[in-house]
Parts: C-alpha cells; structure tokens; sequence
C-alpha cells in the first residue's frame, strides 16, 4: 500500500476542488487508473465510482498534495496563455488541464508522488517535472511551427493531442500523438531517428532498397512509411513518422475474450509471409527490441500487416531471431513478443499504481501483478481459430528465405547503403533492460526503495530526475551519450556486449549458413502454439533461381547446411514454360471474353467458364510469383508479362490475393521491369472491385448505348496521374474507345 484517504478528510477547498475535476476529466484512466482484481488474479480498469469529485477533493485538500494542486494551477496559465498565443496552430480545447489524454501522465507521476510523500523534496520534484512537461509542450509547438509546411498529406491546426506510454525520458519528454486533417503524426523528441533509416517511404531507406532489388525468391515487400526529419539546429533530435492506428479487432477465439486481428485464409497466408520477411529483415540489420508495444498490427495501404512503429533498437548483432524480440527466447518465459502465439489476456504495459476503491477508503496499491487487457494491437488469428503463425510456417518461412536471399544476391550494394545511412547516426543503446530501469524507478519513488547501488551516475542521476535512463551511441565512434544538464555528453556506462555494431552493418552474417539459426528459431517458435506440431529438425528449401536445393538440419549442439544442385532444373526451360501458359491463359480468355460482351454480359456457362480459367490461373500465377516475383518482360518476354498483367484484372473475387499481385507489380514498376501504364490498369481494376473510384479512368461500363469511363477520384487532376504512368489523356481514350467498340470489335474495354 503506498497511500490510504484520510478517515475524516477535510472540507474540500476550492482549489483541490478544481484539481480533483482536472485529474478526473477525460483521460481519467491515465490520470489516475482505477481498478479491480478479477478472479484470474489480473487488475482490471474501471471507471471512476459515482461521486469521486467530491471524494477526491477532500483527500487532495490535505497539505501533502499542495504540490499537486500548486502544478495544476501552473499548468492551467501555461495553457491558457499558450493556446491564446499559439491560436493558429492549435484548435480550441486541445490545450487544457483537462485533457488527460495529453496531460494524464503528469498528473498521474505527481499524485503518486505526494501520495507516497518518501521522496526527499516533493515539492522541487514535483515542480521541476512540471517545468520539464511544459518546456517539452513549448519545444513541440516551436517545431511543428516551423515543419508543418512539409507535411504534405496532413494540414494543421492541431485538432488533438496526447501522450504515448507510461515512460519517460531526456527530462520528461515523451512520445506524443498529433492530429490533423487528413490522419495523425508521431512526435518523437529524441535523436534515435532509426525509424528514418529503415521504414522512410522511398528508396533511400534500407528497407526501400530491398523492396526495390531484383527478386529472388516471391516479391520483397518490407512496410515502409512517410517519416519527416526534422529542421532546423536541433533538427537531428527529433523526427515526424505517419501515425499508424491498429487495425480493426475482434474476438480472437470463441472461448477468449480477447479482441485482435482475424484474417481469412487467403490474406493470413499474405500476413504471415511478410511477417517471415520482417523477421529476417530485423535480424539482417540488427532490428531489437520488437515486443508488445513496438509492434503493432496495422491497416498499411491496402493490406493488414505487422509493422515496427517505435524503432531505436538497430544494427545490434542479433544471431537468432528471440533477439530481435519477435519470438520468445530459449531463456526466458518473456511471453509478450512481437509474433505472440496465445491469446493471452495478461498485459505488459500498465500504470505502476492504482487506485483501489473496493473497501471504505480509497487506497492507492504499487501494481505487483499483471494488467487485464481486453484487446491486443499484435495478436493475430485466422477464421478457424487458430491463433499465431502456426498453420502458415510454409508461408513465414518462404518470407524469411526470400528476404535472405535477396540479401545475399545484393550484398555489397546493401552493405554499401547501411554503412552510409546508418554512419554517424545515433542509435539507442540499452545497458539494463528498460524493464529494470522502470522497477527501479517506481519502487524509489513509490515505495520509498533504496536504488540499486550497481547503478552508475549517470543513471542514477536520470533515475533521480524521474526519468528511465536513456542513452546512443554513434556506431562510428562507439561514444555512449546521454542528455545532462548541459546538453548530451559522454555518459559513464559500459559498453554492452550489444550496442550497435559496425560489423552488423558490414553484413558479415549475411550467409546461407546464419540463416540456419532464424528458420530454426521460427519453427521452433511456432511448435510451441499448444497444438500438436511435432518438433521439426529440418527444412528443404528450393531456390530455382541458383539451381539449388538448400537443407538445413540441425540438433542441440549445431545446425548444418547442404546445398544440392538440380541438375535437371533448368531455369530457361522453366521460364518458356511459364510464358506459354500465361499466352494459353490470355487466348482462352479473349475468346471467352468475347463470347461474354456478344451476351451483353449475361451470366452463363461462358462467364462461369471465364470465373474458373481466371480463378485457377490467378492461384497458379501467385505460385509463380513467390518462386521468381513478378514475370516480367526479361523473365518470360513482353507478350506474357502483360498476359499476367490482364490476369490480375480480370479475375474475379480472390481480393487478397489479387492485391498481392499487385503489390508484386508496385515493386516491377519501381524496377522499371514493366511499364508503369499496366500498373495503372490494375490497379484501377481493384479500386472498382472493392466498390472505390479508379484513379486512372482506364475502365468503362456501358450506358445505354455508349460506354462512359467508372467514376475517377479527383477528375480535375485525372490527366496529370495519367501523364505519370505513361498514358495519353482521358478524353483521347475514350473517343478511342467509343470508336473502336462495337458489335463487330471483340475488344474489352474494361
């Protein structure tokens, strides 16, 4: 127990009064988290009891929590002023002492601490991490006032505000969301920008370059996201990523109550083979630090996917894969990774007190136990069930393979890039977990704790400013700094066994062999799903591309690799092949296709025949892709590369597997492998498809006698988007069009 009301607690003055209605505003449950134990021994959040104004009121009247009361009327001139001051970029109502959204953590970290009453000055702590709150706030208008002209697809003012996660670091700054028209950024106020050099839209980020490599096994599509730098002097202390919201939950299971991510067969077989990429990726360039948190599912364009969305953790040698945080560990029962496996409805991240109403009094308790959570951000299942990534090993596994292999096959110009963009670039360096700096913290300030005296002084000094200790280093120079009072200076820890290393940059482990150890890690990870997996000890994979079938066995003590050579595989054989039966499935369908206009489209045998021939080549032509991405003109000739083109098009349904082969063509564009005005056509094939305007105006559907172009978004700029896909303009093709289509014309033009 840190704290108990008062059993007679005083007249409420109007001062605690005012304070009580600000901690218990909107956002009470950052604020101040109420809770209950449920019967599975986890703490539930609850709303605040009836009459907790007036309750509270009284037990913040006492002379303990006059900080508290002192901070909030500081907080509340600060924000009267600055939103007069800073009308133009900010909306009405979004800077107030009630908004616990933003202002929840602070209220919260100063009530436990005159609460507690153990710290030695709770009045010049309490007031400092005010003045740190607001000079964060004021640091963040000034830039968003200088940045926001470069956000291009978001427009100011601000229209919300709030803070993300429980932690905080470099004199109380923290993570902060920001809303706008047209979505919500992410602002991070430190110079661990990693997040720039591996996911930025484009290719000038690592994984850019790799979704932009030649393929060598199925199509590399890595998640990538527009992130800007920031400007100015202090510009390389901050940065601006797209906010990514978690995808749409829902029940998990019949007997879980747990919401998450459900996926129908096609599109879970889609996720799990870019989360098999994702993996490899990460322990490629060093990725940590992936857990519960750091990596959520979320809607990326037109798929769900999981994507890293607080990086800091990289070019940190990561020989297995439970390194990256992905999956759990041969030592630890650490069960709140990145690709969790259960629905498991135990939280990891959670208030360290809370408010206990259940007896007489109200009785703030130190968290000993897990959160209750109802809905997870990276759990994941399939319509049968089944939870993890199990039932699509093949999937995952092909995923990691076809990153690794594209790695391998481009080593040097991959090497080349990470070395350059990674150079002289601070990367956050962890030499406790971060889990122990936050024990620590809270058991000092809330329970009155001794510190661990193994803590150096710079951690100590962090840990006595409230904040969990934060460190970079530059890879280059192996410098560990932190932020003092004085700006960042040389910190005196040691060097983790961990910290960013060149060697990792250099790609010395991008082998077939190290590759051995994240198959490994994977079905391993997979065979503990509870089901009745039996454990695996090998995997064959074929690699048509080198002529070679790669085995990988392995024990306790090693893992070994023979790789077999295909004497009879001949890859232009193969190839011929593959462009003949894309040819066969194009003729079949224009004679169908034909059939099917002269019936004015009438349903039939002839459009059931067209529905299977496309259903059934559209299957095939996925198998295609995964063994050699995206047939383009150099793999099978130009004649069956826009045969495979017309084949996305005109299938019917199967919308999750039409959009992958979309993405596939996304990457042969960016390669310049097939002209970007197939891409077009496809494309707006799909948008109509899903019941959404074309881009491009390249479908027409009948009107009476004339045919007339599917609605198109945005008309006004329709010809511009054209011109950048190589098409002529929209009324050109459309006489063009009108003019060629009649009865006598077995031309499509849709």
């Amino acid at each position: 127990m840190i704290w108990r009301a008062p059993d007679a607690p005083p007249t409420a003055t109007e001062s605690a009064r005012r304070c009580a209605e600000t901690l218990l505003a909107d956002g009470a449950e950052t604020a101040l988290p109420f809770a209950t134990l449920t019967d599975a021994g986890r703490l539930l959040r609850i709303a605040p009891p009836s009459g907790a104004v007036d309750t509270f009121a009284r037990c913040l009247s006492v002379p303990a929590f006059g900080p508290l009361r002192a901070l909030c009327r500081r907080v509340d001139d600060w924000c009267v002023g600055t939103g007069r001051d800073r009308a133009e970029l900010i909306g009405p109502d979004v800077l107030t002492t009630r908004n616990g959204a933003l202002f929840g953590p602070l209220w919260s970290e100063a009530f436990g601490i005159c609460a507690a009453n153990r710290h030695p000055d709770v009045e010049g702590f309490v007031a400092r991490r005010g003045r740190w709150y607001l000079d964060w706030l004021g640091d963040f208008l000034d830039r968003f006032a200088r940045d926001r002209d470069r956000f291009t697809d978001h427009h100011g003012p601000i229209l919300a505000l709030s803070t993300h996660g429980n932690e905080s670091h470099n004199h109380g700054r923290r993570v902060l969301r920001v809303d706008l028209d047209g979505g919500a950024l992410a602002y991070k106020p430190r110079p661990a920008r990693a997040e720039a050099l591996i996911l930025a839209d484009g290719g000038d980020s690592l994984f850019g370059l790799l979704n932009g490599l030649p393929s060598e096994h199925g199509d590399v599509d890595l998640p990538q996201m527009s992130i800007y730098d920031g400007s100015g002097e202090d510009g390389t202390e901050y940065l601006w990523q797209r906010w990514l919201s978690v995808a749409p939950s829902r029940r998990l299971t019949d007997g879980s109550a747990l919401l998450g991510t459900v996926l129908d067969e096609d599109e879970a077989a889609w996720f799990h083979k870019r989360a098999g990429a994702l993996a490899a990726a990460c322990v490629a360039f060093g990725v940590g630090d992936l857990g519960e948190g750091n990596l959520l599912v979320a809607d990326d364009g037109d798929q769900r996917r999981y994507v890293p969305v607080d990086l800091e953790i990289v070019a940190r040698p990561a020989p297995r894969l439970s390194d990256t945080g992905l999956v759990q560990s041969d030592a630890t029962d650490t069960h709140h990774v990145g690709f969790e496996n259960r629905a498991r409805e135990c939280g990891h991240e959670g208030a360290p007190a809370f408010l206990d109403v259940t007896g007489d009094r109200w009785t703030l308790r130190f968290v000993d136990r897990p959160w209750q959570r109802d809905h997870s951000a990276i759990v994941v299942a399939d319509e049968d069930g089944d939870v993890g990534y199990g039932p699509y090993l093949d999937d995952v596994v092909s995923g990691a393979f076809g990153v690794w292999a594209t790695l391998c096959r481009n080593r040097d110009t991959v090497t080349e890039a990470a070395t350059r963009l990674l150079s002289n670039t601070p990367i956050r360096v962890l030499p406790r977990s971060t889990a122990d700096y936050s024990d620590a913290l809270a058991r000092w300030t809330l329970l009155g704790e001794p510190l661990d005296p193994s803590f150096t002084d710079t951690e100590l000094r962090q840990l006595h400013a409230g904040d969990v200790p934060y460190y970079v280093s530059d890879v280059d120079t192996g410098v560990i700094r932190y932020l003092s009072d004085d700006g960042w200076v040389r910190a005196d820890v040691d060097r983790p066994a961990d910290a960013p290393d060149a060697d990792t940059l250099a790609g010395k482990h991008w082998d077939l062999t190290s590759l051995g150890p994240v198959l490994r890690d994977l079905i391993a990870f997979a065979a503990t799903d509870g089901g009745d997996r039996p454990p695996v000890d090998s995997i064959s994979l074929p690699w048509p591309r080198a002529g070679h079938v790669l085995h990988y066995t392995w024990d306790d003590a090693m893992i070994r690799l023979r790789p077999e050579a295909v004497e009879a595989f001949s890859f232009e054989d193969e190839r011929a092949a593959i462009a003949r039966r894309l040819c066969r499935l194009d003729d079949v369908d224009a004679v169908l296709r034909a059939e099917w206009v002269d019936s004015d489209f009438a349903p039939g045998e002839t459009a059931d025949r067209l529905r299977a021939l496309t259903s059934e080549g559209l299957r095939w032509l996925e198998t295609v892709v995964d063994l050699h991405g995206w047939p383009d003109a150099e793999l099978v000739g130009p004649d069956a590369s826009a045969a495979a083109c017309r084949l996305v098009q005109h299938a019917e349904g199967q919308l999750a597997r039409r959009l992958r082969m979309l993405a596939a063509m996304r990457a042969a564009v960016r390669m310049e492998a097939i002209p970007a005005s197939e891409l077009a056509y496809t494309e707006d094939a799909l948008l109509i498809a899903r019941g959404l305007p074309q881009r491009y105006g390249t479908k027409f559907a009948r009107e009476g006698d004339r045919f007339v172009p599917h609605p198109v978004s945005d008309p006004d700029s329709v010809d511009e988007r054209r011109r950048e896909m190589g098409l002529e303009s929209l009324a050109r093709y459309a006489e063009r069009i009108r003019r060629r289509f009649d009865k006598e014309d077995t031309s499509d033009p849709t």
